[in-house]
């Protein structure tokens, strides 16, 4: 560092016009230096020059005609100042070192980029237009799990990220707050050691909305409704950030959503043919069924294609046609042959298809009154089922339109306003009777209830307790 006090400078000063040195030391040390008022500097002269300075003024009010007084004391307190230089400037030189460098364009790791991206072109133009021109700074991604919202997101992320001024990328595993923390570093936020992880996430929001705009952050399966209603209206003080999240929860306060539906067939079958490229197109029927029957989910669709591609790699073992008998009899998680595939899904980076699609919904994040009503789905086909229906199977249910309305925000069903119908997808019905240990329990009112409708006179040969429509 060069010397920031001229030995020279200031003694010429002092010996020039003693008693107007002030303005002109002063002068010389806050415009001149090269320092300009850093911490240390200026804390040193904040303690000493006031003091200094008023006993020089009395001395020199003792005798205005002898300044000899005034001009030694002037020097010995600048002696005192070059004395202490090094002292000062280690402090400096600390403070430039420990000083924030520029916070960089990627405020975290970029997210991996899928190799295989069909058929979502126009839903990514549509992401971009409700973030720009319809300025939505918060917007729900939100569809069923292994629908593809985290692959469109990261499409949308490497896409548009030179946009914006400062792009992140986070995965929520519950908490929305922890998921921000690994912001801080690049923002530059110091913690005290008794923060709440709440309250470290609020001292990033605010640095977050320090910087300039557009900025971009991308929140990974925030899916759970109250976590995100803790953070949510910190999260929207943040202007000049567009904030996308992607999620299964279906509505939220007023922010908007863009749901996510399975690809269309053809893309569909382009994406099977891609991972499992012996895909013969007479069996084209066949991937139609295995894709209805899956519910459209592009997860699924990649996973047991991949699962096909490896054991059909040297000669035909395990084709279409034995999967559909394996789904239709054994169920999507129970199928005979499977081998672990590659992947890039949350945590999972080689897993068994059944492994990967019983973890993309936890039973556990369920009250039991969710977990049970969700249960009665999973037993029912798989079809629009309207809930007056629903009403009449569980009578003494109570609260059933809440519990409804829970799941579905959760988006493990489908409601449709319209008809006033609720659809649990086959892949989560699976999920369902395949983790939970109480389906008989829990079912058991439905079956009571059935078994009452059903009831049936021989003799006359109808139903006594229904009508045939019903």
């Amino acid at each position: 560092m060069q010397s920031w006090l001229d030995y020279e400078t200031i003694e010429d000063t002092i010996l020039s016009d003693p008693k107007d040195c002030l303005n002109a030391i002063t002068d010389y040390i806050f415009t001149t230096s090269s320092v300009n008022r850093e911490s240390a500097f200026a804390e040193f002269f904040v303690d000493m020059l006031p003091f200094c300075f008023k006993l020089a003024y009395k001395e020199a009010l003792k005798d205005e005609e002898n300044q000899k007084g005034f001009k030694a004391f002037l020097m010995w307190n600048f002696e005192t100042l070059i004395s202490g230089q090094n002292r000062i400037e280690e402090k400096l030189d600390k403070a430039l070192e420990t000083r924030p460098s520029t916070i960089p364009h990627h405020l975290t790791d970029p997210p991996f980029l899928s190799e295989v991206f069909l058929g979502r072109e126009d839903n990514l133009e549509a992401i971009r237009q409700k973030l720009f021109e319809e300025n939505n700074l918060l917007l729900l991604v939100n569809g069923v799990g292994g629908v593809g919202k985290t692959s469109l997101a990261t499409q949308y992320f490497h896409r548009y990220q030179e946009l914006y001024a400062h792009v992140a990328w986070v995965l929520s595993e519950k908490s929305i707050a922890n998921a921000l923390l690994l912001l801080a570093d690049k923002l530059h936020v110091v913690f005290d050691d008794t923060d709440t992880a709440d309250e470290r996430a609020a001292k990033v929001i605010s640095a977050m909305a320090t910087l300039n705009k557009p900025c971009l952050l991308i929140i990974d399966n925030a899916n759970e409704p109250e976590d995100l209603a803790k953070h949510y209206q910190n999260l929207r003080k943040c202007s000049n950030f567009h904030l996308l999240l992607t999620s299964r929860i279906t509505d939220f306060e007023n922010a908007k959503s863009y749901k996510i539906e399975g690809l269309p067939l053809a893309d569909a079958l382009k994406l099977f043919k891609k991972y499992y490229p012996r895909h013969q197109p007479e069996q084209d029927a066949l991937f139609e069924r295995l894709y209805e029957a899956i519910d459209k989910n592009t997860l699924v669709i990649e996973l047991l294609a991949k699962n096909l591609h490896l054991l059909n790699r040297f000669e035909p073992t395990y084709q279409l046609p034995a999967l559909l008998a394996d789904l239709q009899s054994k169920g999507l998680l129970a199928l005979s042959q499977s081998k672990e595939v590659d992947l890039m899904y949350q945590k999972f980076r080689k897993a068994a298809p059944q492994d990967v699609i019983a973890a993309m919904y936890d039973l556990g994040d369920l009250s039991h009154a969710e977990t049970r009503l969700l249960s009665v789905l999973a037993v029912l086909p798989a079809e629009s089922i309207a809930y007056q229906t629903l009403k009449a199977l569980l009578p003494k249910t109570a609260d059933l339109g809440d519990t409804l309305q829970n799941l579905n925000q959760k988006g493990w069903i489908d409601y449709n306003d319209a008809d006033s119908t609720l659809k649990c997808s086959p892949v989560i019905q699976e999920i369902t009777r395949t983790k939970n240990q109480n389906l008989y329990a829990d079912c058991e009112e439905m079956l009571l209830t059935l078994i009452d409708k059903l009831a049936y006179d021989g003799a006359v040969g109808t139903l006594t307790n229904v009508t045939y429509t019903e």
